[in-house]
């Protein structure tokens, strides 16, 4: 291959330059990814879900008729109401005794106390890594008082032979959604994956922490408004239509889970006015629990949610550890007077 003359200086060189008047620059290092992003990212998302269902005193809209199926209710025009606002728990109420949660593989993972933090009541925790990789503990599938929760939970990153002062955090938010004043008990999974290639290394059988008010006292569940599927010892009543500031609109329900194993709950085929919408509905829940969720309502090009005539979908459950279908309800449909 002939070699090509530098207009420059003269040098004869192969390639896309010359090497004496335009080398290439140095690589630059890669800037090391900062593992805390992705976890900051997620939490903020998460709040303003639940701060977009669990914020007291809106109004909340309900359906002037439901259909499923063959099945029909129609409701009484002045059924509109004002959503009360609880009064969330403290920590200071109730107290815990301090206990090992975890202890194998050189983590150890200790509940101290129960105290009142930045977003709510939260089980001070110590994370000791005594391993040779770094690793993050957190916990899946918590709930208090049997209602599972979305956004509460402990996130921890310990780096090999170091330890960390965490929280289990229990929003205040989440709590007051369900009329949750009292803490009786916390359970959930201790889950510990790799730092770095997020792998899990041990998922914990289910953790259950009573405080000091457990069993004093019946947690009340409200499971009023218009039951959209019942079946597979599954309920999901259907709550109202509530307006929030960053959705176009939030159907809230109430869920209940008596199945006997864990399932995931979805909405699908959305649609309002008759035009297809995109959502964001999908509520885990434990065996013998119960949720309050919401459907959050995307790009329905509305002004309000006065603009909501009618909403259509379906709800499909899967079992959560097989993804196998268990049910698919019929096209449920909600009705709202202008």
């Amino acid at each position: 291959m002939a070699k090509i003359k530098c207009e420059n200086c003269g040098a004869k060189y192969n390639g896309n330059f010359c090497p004496i008047c335009s080398p290439p620059a140095p690589e630059q290092p890669q800037k090391k990814k900062k593992k805390w992003v992705l976890p900051v990212v997620i939490v903020v998302v998460l709040l303003l879900l639940v701060s977009c269902i669990a914020g007291g005193g809106e109004d909340v809209k309900q359906p002037s008729s439901t259909t499923s199926g063959s099945n029909s209710s129609q409701a009484p025009s002045s059924k509109d109401s004002t959503t009360k606002t609880e009064k969330a728990p403290t920590a200071a109420a109730v107290s815990i005794s301090e206990q090992e949660l975890y202890n194998k593989n050189g983590i150890v993972v200790t509940a101290k106390k129960m105290q009142d933090g930045m977003f709510g009541p939260e089980i001070s925790v110590t994370v000791e890594n005594n391993s040779t990789q770094n690793v993050v503990v957190s916990t899946r599938s918590l709930s208090v008082n049997d209602f599972m929760l979305t956004t509460s939970g402990l996130y921890s990153d310990v780096a090999a032979g170091k330890k960390d002062n965490a929280q289990i955090n229990l929003m205040s938010s989440e709590l007051r959604e369900p009329g949750i004043s009292t803490i009786g008990e916390v359970a959930f999974y201790l889950n510990i994956s790799s730092s770095n290639t997020y792998n899990t290394i041990d998922t914990t059988d289910l953790i259950t922490i009573q405080t000091s008010a457990a069993g004093t006292f019946t947690q009340e569940v409200d499971d009023s408004g218009d039951e959209v599927f019942s079946g597979n010892n599954l309920r999901v009543v259907c709550k109202g239509l509530k307006k929030d500031s960053i959705w176009d609109g939030t159907v809230v329900f109430y869920l209940e889970n008596n199945s006997g194993k864990a399932v995931s709950i979805y909405a699908e085929n959305v649609s309002v006015n008759g035009y297809m919408v995109d959502v964001g509905m999908y509520s885990d829940l434990r065996p013998s629990t119960r949720m309050v969720d919401g459907m959050y309502l995307l790009n329905t090009e509305l002004d309000s949610i006065d603009d909501i005539h009618d909403i259509e979908f379906n709800l499909r459950v899967v079992d959560s550890d097989t993804f196998q279908n268990i049910a698919t309800s019929d096209v449920i449909r909600l009705e709202f007077n202008q």
